[in-house]
């Protein structure tokens, strides 16, 4: 993630991809299904780039991919991760 970040700041590039620890959007009801199949804690990479999210998945573990539309009204905020021990 820092290599790419860095790719990216030389290019001039917008970063297109987020990491979220603990992310607050599997609690939406319709993400019930996906949040029984993760390991807890769990770490999402939100990215607007399907190549990328692809390229990542050939090189990580336990790997759960998807789309939702965010903002909605059950994802306000699709980066926001809940409060955990660790974030207070």
């Amino acid at each position: 993630m820092r290599e790419r970040t860095k790719d990216y700041q030389a290019k001039e590039k917008e970063i297109d991809f987020w990491l979220v620890a603990q992310p607050a959007f599997l609690e939406a009801p319709e993400m019930a299904t996906i949040k029984a199949k993760c390991p807890q804690p769990s770490t999402a990479i939100i990215s607007t780039n399907p190549q990328f999210i692809t390229w990542l998945k050939l090189r990580l573990e336990f790997v759960i991919t998807g789309e939702f539309p965010a903002p909605s009204e059950t994802i306000p905020e699709p980066l926001a991760a809940l409060e955990t021990q660790a974030n207070r």
